[in-house]
């Protein structure tokens, strides 16, 4: 696990390194490739752990722009007890997008790209609502949590000094 992290600050490293925005290069795209691939690996293991009591690799979930208390209540406590059924909120929040209850019918060939390409725009807006929107209905201070995915672009912005093309670097290790 903490080989998983220590390789995807390295890939994150090197794309911001070899970001040169003059000549538009592949090369940080194909080490953000490698970010996305590390990433799955990230969600992987700090969905193992948010099943167990506090441990520090349930935090490796907050890479993803997801928090590991939002996991832990939505997912433990909808999925793990009614899974793919119609009280299991993961699985029915998708809908009509993609069907993952054991009585819907079966997805299309193009419902799993749709959905991946939905969250590329769900992460950003997450991060919009939990920093300014939440804070402001519920009157106290935003999780600090959600602020790590976006110091990547604030890493790409700071090597590049293009905010578009940091942006799309962003959203296309997230998206990818």
């Amino acid at each position: 696990a903490i080989l998983i992290l220590g390789l995807l600050l390295l890939f994150l490293t090197l794309a911001a390194l070899s970001i040169d925005p003059e000549r538009k290069s592949w090369l940080p795209y194909l080490f953000g490739a490698c970010c996305s691939l590390l990433l799955i690996g990230m969600v992987g293991i700090g969905h193992n752990f948010i099943h167990h009591r506090d441990n520090i690799f349930k935090y490796f979930h907050c890479a993803t722009g997801f928090t590991h208390n939002e996991w832990q209540i939505m997912h433990c406590i909808s999925h793990h007890i009614y899974p793919n059924l119609e009280l299991d909120y993961e699985a029915a929040a998708l809908e009509p997008l993609g069907y993952f209850l054991r009585n819907s019918p079966e997805n299309k060939w193009y419902t799993e790209p749709i959905i991946v390409f939905s969250f590329v725009f769900l992460q950003p807006l997450n991060f919009l609502l939990k920093i300014i929107v939440v804070p402001i209905i519920k009157r106290k201070k935003p999780e600090l949590w959600y602020l790590l995915p976006m110091s990547v672009v604030l890493l790409f912005y700071c090597v590049s000094g293009d905010i578009w093309y940091s942006l799309k670097l962003h959203m296309f290790i997230y998206g990818l």
